[in-house]
């Protein structure tokens, strides 16, 4: 009997251990399922808590707002707003910063570095190659031709390349010009056919170099431009210099046209100031200068005909605000733009014929030229003009008062906002800035901006 109850113990004494071990074990797990529920239970309180604070911290009249749809929706719309005219504000903020820091740039001399003028020369042997298809004398002029002579290379601070035309070739030539420098690649950014002062070109962009094409009319023994004259006898004869592998023309005899345009063309003078750099007695209208040539048109010459200005489609980038110009309030600037003018420098470049159609088309009385809408583009578009103006005044001596004033309205008769202006190149004596400026032909450029500057000094 005791044998059988040791052997049944021994059966049974397993089977326990393995029960208290089993209830042990569902106790633990049963702890453990409690304090995961617990530990879930707690943060979904403290969520809804954290969550009930914010609602009672937001003001009543943001909760009103975001209980009710139609207000939601009109907040956002206020928002939207706010954010555009911020965002507007601080392109306009940027586009002044841009216009000072050039402003800057202009009265110091910057250098080409020898990647910018081995593209230069590259874009040139182009645009020579298009010459040579073209029925029409050519010449290197201006800071290019002194390069080649006194440096056997490019003026480093020269900013861009002239070429020189008769006019009477000009006329005939400039649209396969424009159309065969399009077609290789070249960006136009202004071409001027037909005006009253002699200031017929073609402007153009490659690689960032920029060219002019400047055409000269035959007046007695002399080519004219603006308020400038050479001895005709430059155009008709044209030698050969190498620059950089290539043959160029220049006009013949070189050392005599540079003498003629520059004085002391052998010394380098590093500014923009032409009253500097030029050859005072071979500009017009100037104290100790020329008087004006038979044919050569003045600032008496009487307004022609109104002729419409150049126009664009849509505004370059961001339109200027063209009511800094007094007598422009909203409504007339809103004719403006339905005009297609959306920037300061059109306004600036507009010569008496295109300024007297425009004020015709929006409908002015007369406000373009009584207040004088492009003296104020010009003075606002173009500050190294204001700085040759002042200097000016400072001068003790009555002649260059007289002087720089006739330079300042010269140089600024078609400037505008853009590209970087830098010294002057001699010869090239149009703007100190590139602009978008009229074609006579009316033919336009969409999107055509005004880049080009005038190169600097000899």
């Amino acid at each position: 009997m005791e044998t059988v109850f040791m052997f049944t113990m021994g059966a049974l004494l397993p089977l326990v251990l393995i029960t208290v071990l089993l209830g042990i074990a569902a106790l633990v797990l049963t702890y453990m399922s409690h304090r995961k529920l617990s530990s879930h239970l707690l943060s979904s309180l403290n969520k809804a808590r954290r969550e009930i604070a914010e609602i009672a911290a937001t003001p009543a009249q943001t909760r009103g707002a975001s209980a009710s749809p139609a207000m939601s929706k009109a907040a956002k719309a206020k928002a939207a707003r706010a954010r555009k005219a911020q965002a507007a504000k601080a392109r306009k903020a940027k586009a002044a910063k841009a216009k000072k820091d050039k402003a800057l740039k202009r009265r110091n001399v910057v250098l080409k570095t020898p990647e910018e003028l081995a593209q230069r020369a590259e874009a040139l042997s182009e645009l020579a190659d298009i010459m040579e298809t073209l029925d029409c004398d050519w010449q290197i002029s201006g800071g290019t031709a002194l390069g080649i002579v006194r440096e056997g290379d490019f003026i480093p601070w020269d900013w861009d390349v002239g070429i020189a035309v008769k006019k009477e070739q000009f006329v005939n030539f400039w649209p396969q010009l424009v159309s065969k420098a399009q077609q290789k690649g070249f960006v136009i950014t202004l071409v001027r056919t037909e005006t009253t002062e002699n200031n017929e070109k073609v402007l153009m962009t490659k690689y960032g170099q920029e060219f002019e094409v400047l055409s000269w009319t035959l007046v007695d023994d002399y080519r004219v431009r603006k308020i400038f004259r050479r001895p005709a006898r430059f155009f008709d004869k044209t030698e050969y210099r190498e620059l950089r592998g290539r043959q160029y023309p220049l006009p013949s005899p070189v050392e005599e046209y540079l003498e003629e345009v520059y004085g002391d063309w052998r010394t380098p003078v590093r500014t923009y100031k032409k009253d500097v750099y030029f050859n005072q007695k071979n500009i017009m209208n100037r104290p100790g200068g020329l008087a004006t040539l038979p044919g050569v048109a003045s600032a008496e010459t009487p307004v022609g005909e109104p002729v419409q200005p150049m126009t664009l489609t849509a505004p370059d980038g961001e339109a200027d605000d063209l009511q800094q110009i007094t007598g422009i309030g909203p409504v007339m600037e809103t004719k403006l733009n339905e005009a297609g003018i959306y920037h300061l420098h059109q306004i600036a470049s507009w010569t008496p014929e295109e300024a007297a159609w425009m004020d015709t088309a929006i409908d002015a009385a007369g406000r373009v030229t009584r207040d004088d809408w492009v003296g104020q583009a010009r003075a606002l578009t173009q500050p190294e003009a204001a700085d040759m103006q002042e200097d000016a005044q400072d001068a003790t001596e009555t002649d260059m008062q007289a002087d720089m004033a006739a330079e300042t309205e010269s140089v600024a008769e078609t400037a505008a906002e853009g590209a970087e202006a830098e010294p002057d190149t001699p010869e090239t004596e149009e703007n100190p800035d590139r602009v978008v400026t009229p074609i006579s032909s009316h033919t336009a450029y969409p999107g055509a901006t005004g880049t080009t500057g005038q190169g600097s000094n000899s």
